[in-house]
């Protein structure tokens, strides 16, 4: 569009980002992301809630919706500026073009429907060209998170027209953060709140209760899938073999100098090594495999980004891309995070 003005986005941004500071409202995200990963909402911000404390979990519900639908107008106001491209179409995409664009991405003939939906959002965002639809489609990192997004909100792969959707979104500068609670405002995800699909039948029981017992029968929950998960991992990840001799002192700290940014730590190249010899990782080249899965290494930007608010570490990437590669999904090592010190930390003490 031309009448679009930096100057106007930088003050609309700002603006955003102060009322959630001031706010805390990502910590209400926070606790709807963690009804889709072990059931039910959880209170996160115990100063926030704490006149709730014996209150019925209806009741928190309703504060958590209210407060999403609040951020999410937020976000719809950022995402109309910055992901509608500047220069209207001449020539809408043509559905010759929106047949091979989908054909590339499913490796089969899209239904008619999909074709439709298709030329609707494009059209919507100024994406005129069937290169600028290839684009959004070819973007593996973006696709590998956008994924990520949708196995932890609706524990499904995303379709077509959300990877295009929301591509585009990460494409234009929109945060992981927008595209959850998008998500999240969904009729579907809704509706599988309304079915319980998520909650355990026990919930029902202490509907009357308060939010004490809620979040402790969400915490045990928690813990249980997670000992799943971990013995899940423990048999995809057995070491083939034992590591002969340690890595390279000098080549470890080579690569976690590249990965960081900055020299690192003694403790810190010892962690790798160990971690490494952990998992059967017994040369460079094994390592550098892990990290070079640009897919995995969105996934896991994705989980922190959303999970910790931080940019992933280099053993974060290295143990998640691991778990990757050996098949162990998503929604493991974002419980994994859930259960660390430091997410418990955020949890108490609201936004670092």
């Amino acid at each position: 569009m031309g009448d679009k003005h930096p100057h106007d986005e930088d003050a609309l941004a700002d603006g955003v980002f102060r009322r959630l500071r001031k706010r805390l409202l990502i910590w209400y995200l926070l606790s709807l992301l963690m009804s889709a990963i072990v059931g039910g909402s959880l209170a996160w911000r115990e100063a926030n809630l704490r006149e709730l404390s014996n209150a019925r979990v209806a009741e928190y519900r309703r504060v958590v919706a209210e407060k999403l639908a609040e951020l999410h107008q937020l976000d719809l106001q950022v995402a109309s500026r910055r992901t509608r491209l500047d220069t209207p179409c001449r020539d809408a995409l043509t559905r010759q073009d929106a047949v091979a664009a989908l054909t590339e991405l499913t490796g089969s003939a899209p239904e008619p429907s999909l074709v439709e939906a298709l030329l609707e959002k494009a059209a919507s965002f100024n994406a005129c060209g069937l290169a600028q639809v290839q684009n959004v489609f070819r973007d593996r990192e973006k696709m590998a998170a956008v994924d990520a997004v949708f196995q932890l909100v609706l524990k499904r792969p995303a379709g077509e027209i959300g990877k295009f959707i929301y591509g585009h979104w990460l494409q234009s500068g929109m945060e992981v953060d927008a595209v959850a609670r998008d998500l999240m405002a969904s009729p579907e995800f809704k509706s599988r709140q309304k079915t319980g699909d998520w909650l355990p039948k026990a919930l029902d029981e202490i509907q009357a209760q308060g939010l004490s017992e809620y979040r402790q029968l969400v915490a045990e929950r928690l813990e249980e899938l997670h000992k799943l998960d971990l013995e899940e991992v423990a048999r995809r990840t057995r070491r083939a073999r034992d590591c002969a001799a340690p890595l390279p002192r000098a080549d470890v700290t080579a690569l976690l100098e590249s990965q960081l940014g900055w020299a690192p730590q003694e403790v810190e190249v010892d962690q790798l090594i160990a971690k490494a010899k952990e998992f059967g990782l017994c040369d460079m080249p094994a390592i550098q495999r892990v990290y070079a899965d640009r897919e995995s290494m969105a996934a896991i930007e994705t989980l922190y980004r959303v999970l910790l608010r931080r940019s992933s570490d280099p053993f974060g990437r290295l143990i998640y891309g691991f778990w990757w590669a050996n098949g162990i999904p998503v929604e493991a090592a974002a419980r994994d995070i859930m259960t660390s010190s430091e997410f418990q930390k955020l949890r108490k003490l609201g936004e670092p």
